[in-house]
Order: C-alpha cells, then sequence, then structure tokens
C-alpha cells in the first residue's frame, strides 16, 4: 500500500495518492509539508506483521527500516499539519485517509497505540466527528483482531542459534537441531588405540510446542554404538513430551537425561572438555526411561524427582529395575541479585535396584580409551542388588573465571551365600576455567546448569571469536571391590585411578567449537588393555550444532 499526501502550503493542501502493493509486508506512508518533514510509516498485510516505524527528517529516505520516533510526537505533527490545511473539507479527508491507511493494512501491535492516539487528537481538535471516531476505531479493532488470528495460525521462520518456525503468539513452534563432533585421539601407549578418527556424537531430531504448555523432543543419535555388521548403529537418544501449565511446575515423561549431576545436566555441546569426567563415566545416571517432576519453587533455586528405570544406554527399554532420582541445586549469587558471579550448590541421590547378573564395567579415564575398571558379575540370593548414589556439586564463578567440583560415591549392597556386601565406589573432578577474551560465564548460566558461551565478537574476516584455557584432575577409588564378598575386580584391571586434563577451546561463534586436550592418565596396576599403568591422549574436535 502506498499513500502520498502533500500540501505546499497552510492554505492549500491536495490530497494526490494511491494505495498500490509495495511489497508484500511493507507499506510506507509518506507526508511531505511545507517544513520539509518526511514520514514513513510501516503497516503489515494481514500475512506479515513487522513493527510500525516513523521518521521525521529534512529529506527524504529510503523508509525501508526508519527508526521509531515517539507515537504522541508523530501524532501532534500531523495533527498540527491537518489544523492548518484551509478548509475543513480537506481537513476531513487528510484525515480520513491517514485513519484509513492504517485501517486497511493490519498492523503490529506497536502501532496499535500510535492509532489510538491519532485518533483521539483528530475526534479531540474537531478534525473528524464522533460518528467518524467510533467507526475509524471499530474497524481498526476488527482488522487487528483479525491480524492477530491469522498470525497465530501462520509458521515464521527465523535463526536464532538455530532453525525454528514459530506462531507470532509463541504458542506453537518447531525447532530443527542436530549437532556433529567430529574428533581426532592419539595414545601413547595405545595398544589396539593408537590412532583413531571418531565421529563421537551425530544426532538430528526436533523440539518445540503446541497450545503453549505442550512441550516435545525427539532426537536420534547416528553413531551412538557398534554394530558387529555395519561398525555403527541408531539409537533413539531422546523421546520426551512435558507440560509446563502448572507453573513453576513441569511434569516430563518418556527418554530424558535424568536430574543428577551438574557436568551430567550441562548438554555434551558445552561441556568444558571434550570427555565428561570419571564421575559421569559410570555414575552418571545419563538418560532413562521414565517419569519427571521439576521446578523452581524460588529464584535461583531448582528442584526435581525422577522414577526411570535402571542403567543408561539402548537396553534400558528392557530393564525390569527402577530408581528414583534426586536434584536440587542454589545459587547463592541469584538470590543476592549479582550478574556477575555464580555460588552454585547442588545435592544428588538415588535409591533403588541394580540389574542382578549385571557387572560394573565400561569405566575409561577421561581420555575415551580403554576401560580400566571391570568386576565379576553381581549374583545374590534374592536376585535383587541396592543401588544409591549421593552426589555433591560445586561451582564457583566471577566474570571470567569458573572454579567447579563433584564427588560421588556409588553404593552396591545385598546379601550372597557367603553374605552380605556393601562396597563404595568413589569418583570426584575439580576444574578451573579461563575465558581469555573475557566472556562472563554468569551469562552462560540458568537453572542448575551451564549453557553455551557466546563470544562477545563472531569470527569474521581472520579475527573474533572466544578462547578458553582449563584445566582439570579427576579419581577413581573402587578398592572396596579387591577384597570380600559380592563381586571382585577382575585381573589386568586397575582399583584407582587419576587423570589430568588440560584444555584449549576456540569459539568461533555461538555454534561452532574447535578443541584441543592433553590428557595424562595414571593407573595404580598396569592395565592389561593399554600395556602399561599410564597413558597419553591427545585429543583434537571439530564441533557444529543448531
Amino acid at each position: 500500500m502506498y499513500l502520498y499526501i502533500h500540501h505546499s502550503s497552510p492554505k492549500r493542501a491536495v490530497l494526490s495518492g494511491s494505495l498500490a502493493a509495495r511489497s508484500p509486508n511493507y507499506a510506507p506512508l509518506r507526508y511531505k509539508s511545507s517544513r520539509r518533514a518526511f514520514f514513513h510509516l510501516r503497516a503489515s498485510s494481514s500475512r506479515h506483521a513487522p513493527a510500525c516505524a516513523g521518521r521525521a527528517s529534512t529529506k527524504p529516505s529510503s523508509g525501508l527500516h526508519p527508526p521509531v520516533k515517539t507515537q504522541a510526537y508523530i501524532s501532534d505533527f500531523l495533527v498540527e499539519e491537518f489544523e492548518m490545511a484551509g478548509q475543513k473539507k480537506i481537513r476531513k479527508k487528510l484525515a480520513i485517509a491517514l485513519a484509513a491507511a492504517f485501517v486497511i493494512a493490519p498492523v503490529a501491535v506497536q502501532a496499535e497505540s500510535t492509532i489510538e492516539v491519532l485518533l483521539e487528537k483528530l475526534r479531540a481538535k474537531g478534525v473528524i466527528s464522533e460518528f467518524e471516531y467510533g467507526e475509524f476505531k471499530a474497524m481498526h479493532a476488527a482488522e487487528s483482531k483479525e491480524a492477530e488470528k491469522q498470525a497465530a495460525e501462520t509458521l515464521v521462520g527465523k535463526f536464532k542459534n538455530g532453525f525454528k518456525f514459530e506462531t507470532a503468539d509463541k504458542q506453537n513452534s518447531i525447532q530443527l537441531e542436530g549437532r556433529v563432533q567430529a574428533d581426532y585421539r592419539h595414545y601413547s601407549p595405545g595398544s589396539g588405540t593408537t590412532d583413531m578418527f571418531d565421529i563421537r556424537r551425530a544426532r538430528l531430531g526436533i523440539s518445540g510446542k503446541f497450545m503453549g504448555d505442550w512441550e516435545y523432543e525427539v532426537t536420534g543419535d547416528y553413531d551412538a554404538t557398534e554394530d558387529e555388521d555395519s561398525g555403527f548403529d541408531t539409537e533413539l537418544d531422546t523421546a520426551k513430551i512435558a507440560y509446563a501449565g502448572f507453573k513453576p511446575l513441569k511434569i516430563t515423561a518418556g527418554k530424558f537425561k535424568m536430574p543428577f549431576s551438574l557436568e551430567e545436566q550441562t548438554s555434551s555441546r558445552f561441556i568444558d572438555f571434550m570427555e565428561r569426567s570419571m564421575v559421569n563415566t559410570y555414575g552418571g545416571v545419563g538418560k532413562n526411561l521414565g517419569f519427571m517432576l521439576s521446578g523452581a519453587p524460588f529464584k535461583g533455586a531448582t528442584l526435581a524427582v525422577a522414577y526411570a528405570n535402571t542403567g543408561t544406554g539402548v537396553d534400558v527399554n528392557a530393564s525390569d529395575e527402577k530408581e528414583t532420582i534426586l536434584r536440587g541445586t542454589l545459587n547463592f549469587s541469584e538470590l543476592m541479585g549479582s550478574k556477575n558471579t555464580i555460588a552454585h550448590l547442588g545435592l544428588g541421590y538415588t535409591t533403588g535396584k541394580f540389574v542382578d547378573g549385571d557387572d560394573v564395567d565400561t569405566i575409561r579415564p577421561d581420555n575415551r580409551g580403554e576401560k580400566i575398571f571391570d568386576t565379576g558379575n553381581f549374583s545374590t540370593l534374592d536376585d535383587t542388588v541396592d543401588l544409591e548414589r549421593k552426589g555433591l556439586e560445586l561451582a564457583l564463578a566471577y566474570d571470567n573465571f569458573k572454579l567447579q567440583g563433584e564427588y560421588l560415591t556409588t553404593t552396591f549392597s545385598g546379601d550372597t551365600a557367603g553374605g552380605s556386601f556393601d562396597k563404595d565406589l568413589n569418583t570426584a573432578y575439580v576444574s578451573a576455567m579461563w575465558m581469555i577474551t573475557g566472556e562472563k560465564y554468569a551469562d552462560s548460566y540458568k537453572g542448575g546448569r551451564f549453557g553455551g558461551i557466546k563470544p562477545k565478537k563472531d569470527f569474521k574476516n581472520g579475527s573474533g571469536g572466544a578462547w578458553e584455557l582449563g584445566v582439570r584432575y579427576s579419581m577413581l577409588d573402587g578398592s572396596d571391590f579387591l577384597t570380600g564378598n559380592g563381586p571382585i575386580l577382575n585381573a589386568n584391571y586397575t582399583d584407582k585411578a587419576s587423570a589430568w586434563t588440560v584444555g584449549l577451546k576456540w569459539i568461533p561463534n555461538y555454534n561452532t567449537r574447535v578443541m584441543l586436550n592433553y590428557v595424562k592418565a595414571n593407573f595404580d596396576d598396569t592395565v592389561t588393555a593399554i600395556g602399561s599403568d599410564e597413558q597419553d591422549a591427545f585429543m583434537l574436535r571439530t564441533q557444529v550444532f543448531f
């Protein structure tokens, strides 16, 4: 729509113009007075709803993206100009044309108050009658209502750290999600894993919401496990439905990440190092099938409780054993209103049954190399093994420095023909991180977990991006499995291990990472698969996600 109004003197006004399509979603109103002031006002069509904007200047502009002036200024200026027109009939035509320009094309919410103010002023000055005022106002209300209805039914696509389609009322959305992590790892000594390229994760899925309060996510991992025939297999990584209508409570069901461990709650897209520590290698609960209630009872606090199958990975669907999982966190900095610091304290607890006949294995050092801890199978009189986890989390951050650590005890207990057993597996880590380029860790923390770092300046034309340097120490103590009733540590493995990790990370933009890690692992005993009581690893990752 295009409307051109011109008058060259206070005593003469000529309405010349037409309503014509300029573009599917842009309709400028150009107004020129003897004071050489130009106005360009945007109004949406029924299928689009960009903001309304205006500008006064001493010369015409393109009008494509003018800055917004105050609504009162625009209204006062136009009303003043209308009053300067010599004849009442012409003044009315000007007013009617201007009001009609807004009514014909439904406008965004920002424009509604401008129209209301303008109509009020025109009525108060006697430029339009009370009947005309009511007629214009009713027309505008009807058009606005229709525009809102159509906007609510139309998905609009955008890219903001990912590809997303969403209705204007934000009640319905669908987002495409994916990540690719391409790794190279070199081990020394390496045995069977000296050098290797690996697609660590390759995930693709969708997430979103409908009817405002219902949320969903379905994600597949296309390089999650090894298959004897093809070498790779596909796993259903996440499949969940959540209802958030009982604020602050959220109800989640399906296969999803269980509420346990700060390191586990941090997505693999945003973890500090290429691999999580030995705390998570075995002690973490991971993603299971179950049911969860979660929420934020007050500012700075989170609380979650879940009931789920015991175990992690593709076999959790077949698990007959269940466990209850609890996690609570408190950020004292948020309670005190500090925006540059984090003082996170978290507690986690699980209780349930371990699968009888299974063993404790898959524990690797922080370099994703050969497993270093493996026990015999559990065998109890009543075919049940009690499983309990107790976890402590701590994270402190000030501006671009962060300290983080966790301690986890996993306890197995039961009765055998030789007597009862109660064995602990203890794991811990502590890390220190420094954003060299000055990004603040507090900006990436929300709801008891860390998200991604957004560089102050994205990498472009050979400069920019964020740089981070970090160091971590982690340990494993499974000495309870050396003697006594219950399963015993198998030969060729170690009961104690530690690892130092040094990492350098470059973040060109929010969606991309390049990571370089060096891991030095030490074992109390020689691990046969490695052929030594120590191992060095150099690791490189290139990652993209959306």
